[in-house]
């Protein structure tokens, strides 16, 4: 596997993980409360613990800037999909040690209470497995730490075609000199037009002067007699 792969395959499939089971119920519970009625409760991922799934869209983002951008860009991204990973296990950890709480709350919210009532829940698988696909990203962060000397970034078909190294533009002007100065220039005129005129052959006129007559008329003198 490419070092590129190694680190954005997992950390993509983790991230995708943790958001699909974020639409499941993360807990499930009852409550005395009388406005409850003692019925069973239930709420989702993604409303128990949003952190989670926001954390987890930033660790897939990271690990694709971790190997297409630059040597100081490539380092950064990786520490914040390191960063990510660990802050997305965080909070879910945080939220299995304790799961009535963030369920109490999220009741109070949806039954328009100003305070929490008393619950007692359990997690659900679905939140213990998306625990267990934050290790997906964390190893994706771990190896792109390890391998941004190594990842080259986006190929050079990428790159815009008017861009190049700095360096191609005085062998450019090198070469045009040179060609000059060979004279295999192709420009009209120029030394190397073989249809043109010699090299040292001074330029003509644009504009032509006038003919001279073919024949020049003698004026004739007073002693001499017309022919006849």
């Amino acid at each position: 596997m490419t070092p590129a792969r190694s680190v954005v395959l997992p950390a993509v499939l983790g991230a995708g993980v943790v958001l699909g089971l974020a639409t499941q119920p993360w807990a499930t519970g009852s409550s005395a409360d009388a406005l409850v009625g003692g019925r069973a409760v239930t709420a989702s991922g993604s409303s128990l613990v949003p952190l989670a799934g926001a954390l987890a869209l930033a660790a897939g983002a990271a690990s694709v800037v971790a190997v297409t951008g630059g040597r100081v860009v490539r380092r950064v991204a990786a520490a914040l999909l390191l960063a990510s990973a660990l802050g997305c296990a965080a909070a879910i950890g945080w939220f299995l040690t304790d799961p009535a709480s963030p369920l109490a709350a999220d009741l109070a919210t949806r039954t328009g209470r100003t305070s929490p009532p008393r619950v007692s829940a359990s997690a659900t698988w679905a939140a213990w497995a998306a625990l267990a696909a934050t290790l997906l990203p964390t190893a994706a962060g771990v190896a792109a730490l390890r391998l941004a000397g190594r990842t080259r970034g986006l190929s050079g078909r990428y790159d815009s075609p008017a861009a190049g190294p700095p360096e191609q533009a005085p062998a450019r002007e090198e070469s045009l000199w040179d060609e000059v100065s060979r004279g295999d220039t192709d420009d009209t005129g120029g030394a190397g037009d073989t249809g043109g005129a010699a090299p040292h052959e001074p330029r003509r006129p644009d504009t032509m002067t006038p003919d001279r007559p073919a024949a020049e008329t003698r004026p004739s003198r007073p002693d001499e007699e017309p022919d006849r």
